[in-house]
């Protein structure tokens, strides 16, 4: 993948995710993004006994091997469905947060 002529990285990005109980249908998964990220993407996996979250988003590459440039990090947080209510099952984010466990 390239942009600008620089190849674009996949990156998943450590993410908290927090719902409202076992009846909640749907998640808020927070996670903190670059000026240099694009096409941010939120994944997720539900089965019967766990849901898995993912935030992926394209890394663009650095115009020069020697750095001198700092990403200017903000916070952003998305609103995900689920298919069924929670119920007992287990939440969790890929990678885990460094921060809080990823879990509801």
């Amino acid at each position: 993948m390239y942009a600008g002529g620089m190849a674009l990285e996949l990156v998943s990005l450590p993410s908290s995710v927090v719902c409202a109980g076992a009846h909640a249908t749907e998640l808020i998964v927070a996670f903190r993004v670059s000026n240099r990220m694009l096409d941010i993407a939120v994944g997720v996996q539900e089965t019967a006994d766990e849901i898995v979250v993912r935030v992926e988003a394209a890394l663009d590459g650095l115009s020069e091997p020697s750095g001198g440039w700092f990403p200017h990090f903000t916070h952003a947080s998305e609103r995900v469905g689920l298919r069924r209510p929670l119920g007992d099952r287990r939440v969790r984010a890929v990678p885990d947060s460094r921060h809080a466990a990823g879990v509801c």
